[in-house]
């Protein structure tokens, strides 16, 4: 049977109409000191192209932070969120690893540092908690659907996604289709928005102990936790170490350690998870840190990365005392304007902000 042939004319565009359903180019400034100067476009002045920064990440953007943990990616996001919220802007804040309740602490203990009092700005901040609601995690067209409302009721024009990696953990196969939706929905209501996601291990070291009982049974272990809690009335909860829960199971880590999380935070347990290193590399690439699910669809790219200075020589060499963590920033790459390509120095101040400092280029020339 031949195949009926369909043309989609609504899909073939001149540049110039193209142009014409585009935002203008102007930066959104995101509250990181030392960030939205590294973005620019390019004007003409006397007959020659000079570079003219643009203030911000590019009106209209969907812009992928992208890291190993701690490396500062939902402290920059957060910094966005108040900033954007305290110059007139609507934000709504996905958040997908971490309750509402903790995810507004820490709003309002990032716009306390900023100078900024939380009070005037968080009717501008609308929270989806689908931390808290599983179906929002795992049902996207319920996500967009949910997403839709919140834009016609609030006429949000900025939104951050922490993280999209959690939107498809367990499903990887998955996650350049719940990326590519989620972006051109973003595309589709006009705005700006910037998605964290988790770097993967490039390789993962499988244990061949044998594992059974409680560590093989999630559900178990719960249960049994629930009944010490009640039984003992608990308080503080140590779990040593939650890698032994998935070991031979890496691609349910996520979603294991999310279920041990969400558990603790019902029973209103203070609690610490010990777990195991596997990437035995850390490269500051968005390949390493996020995978091509995630770069290689959004507008921008930024990659942050921290390596510990354990001898007196590598932390010589930055002019830091041995133990130090160095944090580096860089942006992959952005479609929408030119951007500074170097590696550049990144701070967590003693106020919890980020900061981008210097190249590394000029630090190690010292």
């Amino acid at each position: 049977m031949e195949r009926e042939r369909v043309v989609v004319e609504e899909a073939i565009l001149r540049p110039s109409e193209a142009e014409a359903k585009a935002p203008p180019l102007e930066g959104v400034p995101t509250g990181v000191p030392g960030l939205d100067e590294l973005f620019f476009r390019i004007a003409w002045e006397k007959g020659q192209p000079v570079r003219k920064p643009l203030g911000g990440i590019p009106l209209g953007a969907v812009v992928n932070l992208t890291g190993m943990p701690d490396t500062g990616k939902s402290l920059m996001a957060e910094q966005f969120t108040v900033k954007q919220a305290a110059l007139g802007e609507r934000v709504c804040f996905v958040t997908v690893e971490t309750p509402a309740p903790f995810v507004v602490r820490g709003l309002s203990e990032r716009a306390r540092a900023m100078g900024i009092d939380f009070t005037t700005i968080e009717d501008r901040i609308v929270l989806l908690d689908a931390a808290s609601y599983h179906r929002l995690r795992e049902d996207l067209p319920t996500l967009m659907d949910t997403l839709a409302h919140i834009y016609r009721t609030y006429r949000v024009s900025r939104t951050v996604v922490d993280s999209v990696t959690g939107l498809y953990e367990a499903r990887e196969m998955m996650a350049r289709s719940v990326v590519r939706a989620l972006y051109t929905f973003c595309k589709k209501w006009h705005q700006t928005a910037v998605f964290v996601s988790q770097k993967r291990s490039a390789h993962e070291e499988l244990s061949a102990e044998a594992a059974g009982g409680l560590r093989e049974d999630l559900p178990t272990l719960m249960d049994t936790l629930a009944h010490i809690y009640r039984t003992y009335r608990v308080s503080r909860t140590v779990v040593d170490s939650v890698t032994g829960l998935y070991e031979a199971r890496e691609m349910m880590a996520r979603s294991v350690v999310r279920a041990l999380y969400t558990f603790c935070k019902k029973w209103h347990q203070t609690a610490v998870f010990v777990s195991q290193k596997r990437s035995a590399h850390e490269e500051l690439s968005a390949e390493a840190a996020g995978g091509y699910a995630v770069g290689h669809i959004v507008d921008c790219t930024m990659v942050l990365s921290k390596e510990l200075l354990l001898s007196a020589r590598s932390a010589s060499a930055y002019g830091l005392p041995p133990g130090s963590i160095l944090r580096l920033f860089r942006i992959d790459g952005c479609r929408l304007c030119g951007h500074d390509t170097s590696v550049r120095v990144l701070e967590i101040t003693e106020l919890g902000l980020v900061k981008v400092g210097k190249p590394l280029s000029e630090v190690l020339r010292k």
